[in-house]
């Protein structure tokens, strides 16, 4: 829908699929809410390779147009260089910068906000959860925790 080549995903940025999504869904608001959702994952969960094959849009029948399910997580230890940039004129990627960038996605800064908490204590919650059943050892846990971005451990 960008008229991309593979591989050009560093030319793009999250607010380019945001302007797809005002333009052609069929319901933006709800698309847009889950995009920002998506980025924030990616973030806290170093999903760093999310270039645009990742960011899929589905056509039904009718021809409408919506933003496809999630596919193709990919933790990767110490990496938080993004293929699909955040945002062009991002220079750091921090929480602050987050929240005020939930306007692009219709969304207010306390509800950018609220969703970041959100996501991160579903992270840790889970997460901790998968350590009470599963036995993983400290080597693992580290491992898993060197990926994850505003979490504390």
């Amino acid at each position: 829908m960008l008229n991309a080549q593979d591989g050009e995903s560093s030319n793009y940025s999250y607010l380019d699929l945001v302007i797809l999504i005002k333009e052609y869904s069929s319901d933006p608001n709800l698309d847009l809410l889950e995009l920002y959702k998506r980025m924030i994952f990616n973030i806290i969960t170093s999903n760093t390779d999310d270039h645009l094959r990742n960011h899929g849009f589905i056509i039904s029948e009718d021809f409408k147009i919506r933003l496809s399910p999630l596919f193709d997580l990919n933790q990767v230890k110490n990496s938080y260089t993004h293929t699909l940039n955040i945002f062009s004129d991002m220079k750091e990627i921090n929480l602050d910068n987050l929240i005020n960038y939930s306007k692009y996605f219709n969304l207010s800064k306390d509800e950018g906000k609220k969703i970041i908490e959100e996501i991160n204590m579903t992270i840790k919650d889970s997460l901790n959860t998968l350590f009470k059943i599963y036995s993983f050892n400290r080597f693992e846990k580290e491992y898993i925790h060197s990926s994850l971005k505003y979490i504390e451990n």
